[in-house]
């Protein structure tokens, strides 16, 4: 099993001998702690905040000021709690553990954290005859960049895509950090999980099946890459017409600079399409292949540190929403 602390320096973990997991958590395994905050009027007199501040037991550092709807309870915030909970579901599983592969990763300070698991001999074949590897992810932030969710996705072998599971079941638990907030409620709802990579799988096979147009691939691959030129002309004049034409668009300034969907795009006509055919499972595929390794930024510069995690974080739920509203007709 491997520990990797992503973008940080990694930090050795000692192994208990009858146990797969690490012991220790990395740069995740700090304590909590709160305090109320003050302020001072014109007149010099002290008065208390409705608002408290959360901060490192250890080394005192801040990671939010929250509000009086934010729970105050440290065991349901600590990123401890989620990664126990996520390796003990994992434990009672029953799946094939061998060689299983844990990261934990922490933004800034510790205002964010993920915790992910890749379970390489969970494995099913995808239509295009690559196996997916089982994995969970457990996300959470104590600034309110982040809300708690634990999920389920499969990890493709030969194009390293991180595949976005898009059935109801695959976000498991997703809650504000507030007074409802119960991480231990959410790893409980894990049990299933097996099933939902089994259904998830069945539903590549069916997209594999159902062809689709330039056109919409096109239009599709422009939502996920929020190109508000495509939004304003499908609007005005549809995607159904004979003159729509991606070929043509993409001389337009506002598409072709937009970095994104021109990645999209020239993955679709120069590798997914002529792959694995004109459907909606090279769609999938070149939506996945963005959100794991897309252009970081508009300029090409690279994007560090948490800043990589939050990134990759918000496209997987981006290629979820596009995969909802575009697939129904092949679902």
């Amino acid at each position: 099993m491997s520990n990797t602390i992503l973008e940080f320096p990694t930090t050795t973990i000692n192994k208990t001998q009858d146990d797969i997991f690490s012991t220790g958590y990395g740069e995740a395994g700090f304590d909590l702690d709160k305090s109320v905050l003050t302020y001072f009027d014109s007149k010099g007199e002290e008065h208390v905040s409705s608002k408290h501040v959360l901060f490192r037991a250890d080394t005192g550092e801040e990671l939010g000021v929250h509000g009086k709807n934010y729970t105050k309870d440290l065991h349901q915030l600590s990123y401890k709690t989620m990664i126990d909970n996520q390796r003990q579901v994992i434990r009672s599983s029953g799946f094939e553990l061998g060689d299983i592969q844990e990261t934990i990763s922490l933004g800034g300070v510790g205002e964010k954290c993920f915790v992910q698991h890749i379970l390489p001999n969970e494995t099913l074949r995808t239509p295009n005859g690559d196996h997916a590897s089982l994995s969970f992810l457990g996300v959470s932030s104590l600034n309110g960049i982040w809300p708690c969710s634990l999920s389920v996705g499969a990890n493709q072998w030969a194009c390293q895509n991180n595949q976005v599971f898009t059935s109801g079941a695959s976000m498991l638990y997703k809650n504000k950090h507030n007074l409802q907030l119960d991480v231990d409620k959410g790893y409980r709802l894990i049990a299933d999980s097996l099933e939902v990579f089994s259904k998830e799988v069945d539903l590549w096979h069916k997209w594999a099946n159902i062809s689709v147009p330039n056109n919409r691939a096109f239009i599709m691959f422009s939502e996920a890459a929020n190109c508000k030129y495509i939004a304003d002309y499908v609007a005005e004049y549809g995607e159904s017409l004979a003159d729509f034409n991606p070929s043509s668009l993409i001389l337009e300034s506002k598409v072709y600079n937009n970095t994104a969907l021109m990645y999209m795009w020239e993955k679709w006509l120069g590798h997914y399409r002529n792959t694995l055919g004109a459907n909606y499972w090279a769609a999938y595929n070149t939506l996945t292949d963005w959100s794991s390794h897309g252009p970081q930024s508009k300029r090409g510069r690279n994007v560090q540190g948490s800043n990589v995690v939050s990134l990759n974080h918000r496209r997987s739920e981006t290629v979820q929403e596009v995969v909802k509203s575009n697939f129904m007709l092949a679902a």
